[in-house]
């Protein structure tokens, strides 16, 4: 085009605008919607173009300009489209569809736009990561069997939720436990985020009617500095955890209080 206007001596810019086509050629009809007139109108006005150029370079032998160009990028398929998502017992989510990434940004949007709309949030890159799981510490005989009822296990998902961030995500990980996914959140934050819950749990305990009197809580947990660098995904972050609370339990079997270990706590068998 531009080789083409040299010939004619006309601005590449003019010479589009005098071949700009409103009807699709092919199939012999208007387009639904077509901006590139605009586009061509706003570039011009922001980079000045006519005007002559002011820019100075210091070796005779470089020479700096401004050009023009327009593509069209033609794309298959079109609606309907569909996507599924994918809530796991660990808090993750998966969204499942035929699209591909090649540096436009789809794994990043489509991230975004379920976090947004079930609440949760997209693990940023290079952000810490942690899991947090816990089970209610039930020593007494009844009904139960020694293990913590329904009605004890949502009160403290309920107290959980009631403490956690937004961006942390809630969810069941077993018959008898439950997990915090907490994104932004080290080792550190991740004990924090127990005592905190023992805390609450034992405060409130009292005024709320469960099914077994309340004998504290175990808690297992594990976190990573860099998720990104980590080379694990969300399970096995839940996996580990899960591990350390089953360790948390055989430690603090048969006793009344609460009890909370690391991952790396966990002897390697």
């Amino acid at each position: 085009m531009d080789a083409i206007a040299r010939e004619l001596s006309m601005d590449p810019l003019e010479l589009r605008r005098r071949n700009y086509a409103d009807n699709d050629q092919d199939k012999k009809r208007p387009y639904s919607q077509k901006r590139l007139s605009d586009c061509y109108d706003e570039g011009a006005r922001r980079f000045g173009w006519g005007k002559p150029s002011t820019s100075t370079t210091a070796s005779s032998s470089l020479r700096r300009g401004v050009g023009m160009s327009s593509i069209i990028w033609g794309a298959g398929g079109g609606p309907p489209a569909y996507a599924s998502v994918r809530l796991n017992r660990d808090g993750s989510i998966d969204v499942l569809t035929g699209s591909q990434d090649l540096g436009t940004g789809s794994r990043t949007i489509l991230a975004q736009i379920a976090a947004e709309q079930l609440g949760a949030r997209a693990v940023r890159k290079h952000e810490p990561f942690a899991c947090v799981a816990v089970t209610s510490n039930t020593v007494v005989d009844g009904p139960s069997n020694g293990k913590p009822t329904s009605t004890d296990l949502t009160y403290m998902a309920d107290v959980c939720r009631s403490i956690s961030r937004k961006s942390d995500v809630v969810g069941y990980v077993g018959e008898s436990r439950f997990a915090i996914l907490a994104p932004d959140t080290d080792e550190s934050g991740a004990r924090q985020f127990v005592d905190r819950l023992q805390r609450a749990v034992s405060k409130t305990s009292a005024t709320v009617e469960l099914d077994q009197p309340y004998s504290g809580l175990h808690a297992g947990f594990y976190a990573v500095p860099d998720f990104s660098a980590a080379g694990i995904d969300a399970h096995e972050v839940v996996r580990r955890a899960k591990a350390a609370l089953q360790h948390a339990q055989k430690q603090m079997e048969g006793k009344r209080t609460s009890g909370a270990f690391s991952f790396s706590e966990v002897p390697v068998s």
